[in-house]
């Protein structure tokens, strides 16, 4: 008789083998030289998406589903999706893959675009206490040949009206230039020091947890309210409190 240890194994393994049956494949080639294949796969559960590349896999949170993917110079794969959010909400994220070492790099995963519409009634007045409209999108270009020269170049618009508190209206016409990281293998708009609690929510347990970071980080602001931090190895979301969501 098998022993349950290897029974589990090979069930696993084989579930793997059916999600990624299907899946889309896309040829890029590592930061050493070697042709490698990733592999989108879509589960039972359409909203289910893992990404595959040799040992390695990372899940997106909060996919709907995808609108673009695509290879940049050979080296990265640009993968653009539309996310679960709320009601009258239209968001997607932008998704920069790379290679080293048999192991799935995030270049960058960021929102990219996002127009919403919010608003809020006072029910004991039945009164129109919040009406706002948010509007966000940015077109981005990769520029280089090689790690050492690497540029990620974005144009920003971010729009806020409230009819609610017209004084908040703003409206931002930019653009940013990323740098890359040879060894992190990362875009950044810059370094920040970073010594602190942050609330951190877990998936697994569906609970905030309080975790401490130390250390010199790449971030990348895209909005007033919205900075991205690489720690160890992930990019995470720090909104405009101490909190910090991930998604992937």
């Amino acid at each position: 008789m098998l022993p349950k240890t290897f029974l589990l194994v090979s069930f696993i393994l084989v579930c793997g083998l059916i999600e990624t049956a299907g899946a889309q494949t896309f040829t890029v080639q590592s930061f050493e030289g070697i042709k490698t294949q990733i592999k989108i796969a879509h589960g039972s559960n359409d909203e289910n998406v893992t990404i595959y590349c040799l040992h390695d896999s990372l899940k997106l949170r909060f996919y709907n589903n995808m609108q673009d993917v695509s290879v940049l110079q050979n080296k990265f794969l640009q993968i653009t999706y539309r996310v679960h959010a709320g009601s009258d909400i239209a968001s997607t994220n932008l998704l920069l893959l790379c290679v080293s070492k048999g192991k799935l790099c995030q270049a960058l995963h960021i929102m990219s675009f996002i127009n919403a519409s919010i608003k809020a009634v006072d029910t004991d007045t039945d009164t129109l206490v919040l009406d706002e409209h948010r509007f966000f999108q940015s077109k981005s270009h990769l520029t280089g040949t090689n790690k050492s020269n690497y540029r990620f170049n974005i144009n920003l618009q971010d729009k806020s009206t409230s009819k609610s508190d017209p004084k908040t209206n703003y409206s931002i016409d930019t653009s940013m230039v990323l740098n890359f990281d040879p060894d992190k293998h990362v875009f950044y708009s810059d370094h920040r020091v970073v010594s602190q609690y942050f609330s951190v929510y877990d998936y697994k347990t569906s609970k905030d947890i309080i975790r401490y970071f130390k250390g010199t980080f790449p971030v990348i602001k895209i909005r007033q309210n919205i900075t991205y931090y690489f720690i160890k190895g992930e990019w995470y979301n720090r909104s405009s409190n101490n909190q910090l969501s991930k998604d992937a």
